[in-house]
């Protein structure tokens, strides 16, 4: 029995695995007292969020220059512990490599394989990317996104708008996906993106921090 604690950059959120192999459960906020002594193993981007909990397994533990616990790491230590351990999960469950694309408050699409954590970039988040339009004059952001189609001209400023932000959005994704058929995709954003990448067969998993959290736990209890 233990809990898997994801730090991100707005939010952070809580599971409990009864057992190494469990999908985990969400924890409510008003329940945590009720962790109590047990271990909390702990992925943090926000060194500003204190952490409510006594008996902690962080993921920083078992960082080292170019590894982390067996898998390699193509990466500088400033990679992000959520991008690490997301990775992680992919390095132990998948023979196959993989482009997983967290589509949160910033985008990250990362590539791992058998050789460990590949690299990969970080682009503004979708959300970010909408909201600029409301730093211009009588502008709106756009609600929801758009296939592009390099044949049709946009006749409004909402159709602009629209076109515009989807092309930013959607298309270096899909520049980048064209190297793999094994792609994953979650976050905020994540099921609204996915609609948009169809041509890839995309399959959305959820809570990856918490199941690459599930995966060092059981690398050392």
């Amino acid at each position: 029995m233990f809990y898997t604690f994801d730090i991100g950059n707005t939010n952070s959120s809580l599971y409990f695995f009864n057992h190494i192999d469990a999908d985990g459960v969400l924890i409510p906020k008003d329940d945590y007292h009720r962790v109590q002594d047990s271990k909390v193993f702990v992925s943090s981007v926000n060194s500003q969020i204190e952490i409510p909990f006594s008996n902690i397994e962080t993921v920083s533990k078992y960082r080292k220059e170019h590894y982390f616990l067996d898998m390699p790491v193509q990466y500088t230590k400033t990679l992000g512990e959520d991008r690490l351990i997301a990775g992680f999960y992919f390095f132990k469950t998948n023979k196959h490599p993989v482009f997983f694309i967290d589509a949160g408050s910033f985008t990250t699409v990362d590539q791992i394989s058998a050789e460990g954590f590949l690299g990969g970039l970080i682009f503004p988040g979708v959300q970010k990317i909408k909201n600029l339009y409301s730093e211009g004059n009588r502008l709106s952001p756009p609600e929801t996104l758009s296939s592009y189609n390099q044949e049709v001209s946009a006749t409004s400023t909402e159709s602009a708008i629209l076109m515009g932000a989807s092309l930013t959005i959607i298309e270096p994704i899909k520049f980048l996906l064209k190297k793999s058929h094994n792609i994953f995709i979650s976050g905020g954003s994540g099921r609204e993106l996915k609609k948009y990448l169809n041509e890839y067969n995309v399959k959305h998993i959820s809570h990856p921090v918490h199941l690459g959290l599930r995966e060092l736990a059981k690398e050392v209890l």
